[in-house]
């Protein structure tokens, strides 16, 4: 009696599409094709109905579900919200298992998640979670994508590279609403094991106050300077261009590479940074992010003017430039992006690298698709002009 309560627990039953006890059914092809199961209670192994890492379409009724690409809602997981998928993307063929998402409030975390990344700030949009290590989120659809977090626990340690490459940060238990400097960069992440100090988590205004800790060597060892105010230069300290890792705290911090908050600045949240990455031994200022800036510096800050995407309409991956441009998007973005979005100045767009090929001039504004001559085909970008960069109306047509 037992086996068989047993397994009417877990065994989900098969509906016709559309029945009012249906809240998921996957299809094993695209636009709601072949074969199909329908759940209306978790699956932790859905490999038990045969149809394990083969749904290529769902639809969902009356509340979002989970999917997970391992069994036991684990590996990555992602909530489809009610509605039709006739592709499910990244997550085809992936799917091990599912559960509905409980009616809790936005922003809760899913149970047993050990991070989990919003797309949009203030915990909105598609959200993904993570209970182990992740050294890419590109094969989930993810990668450069989150902009708010929950973390659960332990610590996690998140990276701008895959294979925590790049410049990476500690965010301890908490929830973050947006995660400043990191939004749309996050490519991999990974549970901390070793014992961290709590930091707090990010606010969406930083209250004045917060302090930087910086070390002489990697891990927070060696002399150590913290600051609690604006440190135009170094020098004085006998810090100067010594720090290889950090530790943040309350809120944001500009830090740069040349006196006077100038050469390349960067924003670092709040978290534990072991090692600084490109900035290892070459910071000499720092202040609060929410310091008044004053008179406009002779070099603006690095921030991004131009957003090129991979679908139509602004869907996708996302990839961001700044107005230092680049001169060949090869193993970044290259002969991907069929939208465009301008945020200031005039850019040109060429579908060769170094600005050859064929190019175009686009001002500010929003371009739902490209031109056919770049349509997937654009290999370098830079900004040619603040202001409108011709004397007369440009000829479009050659």
């Amino acid at each position: 009696m037992k086996s068989v309560l047993r397994y009417s627990f877990f065994c989900v039953a098969v509906f016709a599409a559309g029945s009012a006890l249906a809240d998921v059914t996957l299809f094993s092809t695209e636009n709601f094709g072949g074969r199909r199961v329908t759940f209306d209670r978790p699956a932790p192994n859905i490999g038990t109905q045969g149809f394990s890492d083969r749904a290529q379409s769902a639809i969902v009724d009356g509340r979002g579900w989970e999917i997970c690409a391992d069994n036991n809602f684990g590996g990555g997981c992602t909530v489809l919200p009610p509605g039709r998928y006739p592709s499910l993307g990244a997550w085809s063929g992936r799917i091990s298992s599912a559960r509905p998402v409980s009616g809790g409030p936005t922003g809760s975390s899913p149970s047993g998640a050990g991070i989990t990344l919003y797309e949009g700030a203030n915990f909105s949009g598609r959200r993904l979670a993570v209970d182990r290590m992740t050294p890419s989120f590109d094969p989930l659809g993810f990668n450069d994508r989150a902009e708010s977090a929950i973390v659960d626990s332990p610590s996690w340690e998140v990276c701008d590279d895959a294979d925590f490459g790049g410049d990476c940060a500690v965010l301890a238990p908490g929830r973050y609403p947006t995660l400043g400097g990191l939004s749309d960069r996050i490519s991999s992440a990974r549970p901390v094991t070793a014992p961290v100090i709590p930091v707090p988590p990010v606010v969406v205004a930083p209250s004045p106050g917060g302090a930087v800790t910086f070390y002489e060597t990697e891990e927070f060892g060696g002399r150590q300077f913290t600051i609690d105010q604006p440190i135009a230069n170094f020098l004085a300290s006998r810090f100067n261009d010594r720090a290889r890792s950090a530790i943040v705290n309350d809120s944001a911090w500009e830090i740069c590479v040349d006196a006077d908050f100038r050469g390349d600045c960067r924003l670092f949240v709040p978290g534990r940074y072991p090692n600084l990455g490109g900035f290892a031994g070459r910071v000499s200022s720092a202040r609060p992010a929410d310091e008044p800036r004053g008179e406009p510096r002779d070099r603006p800050r690095r921030a991004a003017s131009a957003t090129l995407f991979s679908g139509p309409n602004f869907t996708g991956r996302r990839f961001r430039i700044d107005s230092d441009g680049t001169s060949n998007l090869d193993g970044l973005f290259n002969d991907r992006a069929s939208s465009l979005r301008i945020e200031r100045g005039y850019w040109i767009f060429c579908s060769d690298a170094s600005f050859r090929g064929e190019c175009r001039t686009f001002g500010p504004g929003e371009y739902a698709t490209l031109p056919p001559e770049l349509e997937s085909r654009i290999s370098s970008g830079r900004r040619i002009s603040n202001d409108y960069p011709y004397n007369q109306n440009p000829s479009w047509r050659q």
